[in-house]
């Protein structure tokens, strides 16, 4: 458990008991941020850990989060949709590689949708056989970028560091006649 202090010089300090029983604190400078604190704190308590400030903790690299994605996607696919969702995020990870070099390690604050947009206009050059792709293959492939996304959102090792996962705008494919 976590309380919030008032201090004399109107910032406010955030108290809690470690689990090698020492006392912890943490000054902030606003009620808000204390309230935060307190939240993120009592989090990790109950996770049985001990809080670490959010810089001091290992933020995974992109890669390994997707890696996390495919797993998860060989067990509930069939064999043939985990192989195209591998070689959809290894396309992404191209990308990714192109842009951030290969030897990076890439961090998950990068996802945003000027990246998801950046992904689709690139997808035009490379397709097979150096063929362009259609509108529609973009979109499935900017599509599983998109799910990975959200799982990685709302997964228990990897949420924390991801940022809110977004949709990007794409043409709608031409109907069947």
């Amino acid at each position: 458990m976590a309380s919030i202090h008032k201090k004399r010089n109107g910032q406010y300090s955030v108290r809690w008991r470690a689990f090698d029983g020492r006392n912890r604190q943490r000054t902030v400078p606003t009620r808000q941020v204390a309230k935060q604190l307190q939240k993120e704190v009592e989090k990790s308590i109950a996770r049985g850990e001990d809080w670490q400030p959010r810089d001091l903790r290992p933020e995974p690299d992109v890669r390994e989060v997707l890696e996390g994605y495919l797993a998860e996607s060989v067990r509930i696919h069939t064999e043939g949709t985990a192989l195209g969702n591998a070689r959809a995020l290894q396309s992404f990870v191209d990308c990714l590689e192109a842009h951030e070099g290969r030897r990076s390690k890439i961090y998950p604050d990068i996802l945003t949708r000027q990246l998801l947009a950046q992904y689709y206009d690139s997808l035009s050059q490379g397709g097979l056989h150096g063929k362009t792709r259609s509108a529609t293959t973009k979109k499935k492939l900017v599509q599983t970028v998109e799910r990975a996304w959200a799982w990685a959102y709302d997964d228990e090792d990897f949420g924390e560091f991801i940022p809110r996962p977004r949709r990007l705008k794409m043409p709608s494919s031409p109907g069947r006649v």
